[in-house]
């Protein structure tokens, strides 16, 4: 049976889980759990750590100081927290992509591929005001890929180096499609 319990160790009150047998001083043939009369030992080994933790202590570069892993921090400046990239799958330490020596803007993240219900457009700025986005090929490039079984690739760049502007802004517009 498993209970709370309660008892004072050197002058101290410990609370916790565990096992009690209604027989006094049997053995359970479960290894982790060993019962000595009215006294419960159990060993407990907790799961190896996943999730964003995991993640953060392999995503950034060694020099990254604790508070630049934060979910609310945007290691690289390129307005995706590092909470986003977790989500996306993308790199927190990349906002730009080089291709033959020149760098450019990119966003990139792969999916399921059955979202035949949805548009997914690239759009870019020189600046942050509603009318200056475009969705032009001759801007910005979407393209989606197949990325192995079941999964695609979305990656959305900028058509012009970062050298030919002195700001640039890109962003993903997903939306439903309409019957």
């Amino acid at each position: 049976m498993f209970q709370m319990h309660s008892y004072f160790k050197d002058d101290a009150l410990v609370t916790g889980y565990g096992w009690y047998a209604d027989t006094h001083g049997q053995i359970s043939t479960d290894s982790r759990v060993r019962i000595d009369s009215y006294q419960v030992t159990a060993d407990f080994t907790p799961p190896p750590a996943s999730g964003y933790a995991t993640w953060s202590e392999t995503a950034f570069p060694a020099e990254a100081i604790p508070e630049q892993r934060e979910p609310a921090y945007d290691f690289d400046n390129d307005g995706l927290s590092n909470l986003l990239e977790y989500g996306l799958g993308s790199d927190p330490a990349a906002q730009v992509v080089e291709i033959t020596g020149q760098k450019y803007l990119q966003i990139q993240w792969t999916r399921p591929d059955d979202r035949t219900d949805i548009s997914t457009l690239g759009e870019i700025s020189n600046d942050l005001a509603p009318p200056s986005w475009t969705s032009d090929p001759a801007e910005v490039l979407t393209t989606i890929a197949p990325a192995g079984e079941g999964l695609e690739t979305v990656t959305i760049r900028d058509a012009e180096p970062l050298t030919a502007h002195t700001k640039r802004f890109l962003r993903a517009r997903i939306q439903l499609n309409t019957p």
